[in-house]
């Protein structure tokens, strides 16, 4: 009898999520409901794994108005998940099957924002917008912490800051970042940190429910999307402010104030150089230290002649 595609992706997702690797988990079921929206009903793999199928669904996705990236994303995942399939017997494999569909990456704009923004952010009045200016103040910390990622922000642990250094490891490329916090991080910090012991994590990002955590981080950056996207309204900002901002911003003007990119790479924990430039163009501590004292040192300045 052959294996049902959404009973075979529904089983991947709860093995991966046994080892905590929920990014995929949810990458999987993402494409499974995709799929299930395009095909309908029950479906056999020997019947969704065939190159006119394949480029079917491709084409469904154009109809629908799908992005070129957003296309590619779904192929990638089917691709991974009829690799598994192989793996485990359920169909042959096929070396051509995914040759005509495209699986690349179209350049997206540029998200930075430059020292005005984020002065008029600072400056800002929001004391009449509680979640908006918590939303802010995140943004920012991101920002002062060399553009730590809102993931890997939302769990930090309590027990990763210690005297005035933040050591971290990336959860996307399990890359180990060492940050130290400059006044304007520590500031945030003191505000938002948990004073609590008895806490794990060190800010009060996470609202679990359930005890799931990773559901609490998804739940949190759907709200924190949503509040820097009233913000940018409020403020009337050119560029709207989304949770990757505070990267592409930190690697924009550390390159503007002479950081080499080798070293942003290794400070934003890329695997290459080729990434790094993907977020400038649309190591060891004391590196790391000696470039972000450069980037803050210019925010200052401007802060000064503002």
């Amino acid at each position: 009898m052959e294996k049902d595609f959404f009973i075979f992706v529904s089983t991947l997702a709860e093995r991966l999520k046994g080892i905590r690797d929920y990014r995929t988990a949810d990458a999987y079921m993402s494409t499974s409901r995709s799929v299930a929206r395009f095909a309908g009903g029950q479906m056999g793999m020997p019947a969704l794994f065939r190159e006119s199928l394949i480029k079917d669904y491709e084409y469904y996705l154009w109809q629908s108005g799908c992005s070129r990236n957003t296309i590619s994303f779904y192929m990638r995942m089917l691709q991974s998940i009829y690799n598994q399939a192989v793996k485990a017997g359920h169909v042959p494999r096929e070396e051509s099957l995914f040759a005509g569909v495209f699986k690349g990456r179209d350049d997206t704009r540029k998200r930075a924002v430059d020292f005005d923004v984020l002065a008029r952010l600072r400056g800002a009045d929001l004391s009449l917008y509680r979640s908006l200016q918590a939303c802010r103040d995140y943004f920012l910390l991101s920002f002062y912490l060399c553009g730590i990622p809102f993931v890997d922000l939302a769990f930090l642990r309590r027990a990763d800051y210690v005297r005035g250094t933040i050591s971290y490891r990336r959860r996307k490329t399990n890359t180990q970042i060492v940050t130290s916090v400059t006044p304007l991080a520590a500031e945030i910090l003191e505000r938002y940190g948990s004073k609590d012991e008895l806490s794990f994590y060190l800010m009060p990002i996470l609202k679990k429910k359930d005890g799931n955590d990773w559901k609490a981080y998804q739940s949190a950056l759907r709200l924190y999307n949503k509040n820097l996207k009233s913000l940018s309204a409020l403020l009337k900002l050119d560029v709207p402010l989304t949770s990757y901002v505070p990267r592409h911003t930190w690697a924009t003007l550390a390159r503007q104030v002479g950081v080499p990119v080798t070293y942003i790479s290794s400070i934003l924990g890329h695997s290459s150089e080729e990434m790094t430039h993907i977020y400038l163009d649309s190591i060891d501590g004391h590196i790391l230290a000696e470039a972000n004292r450069r980037v803050m040192d210019a925010f200052g300045k401007y802060m000064k002649v503002k």
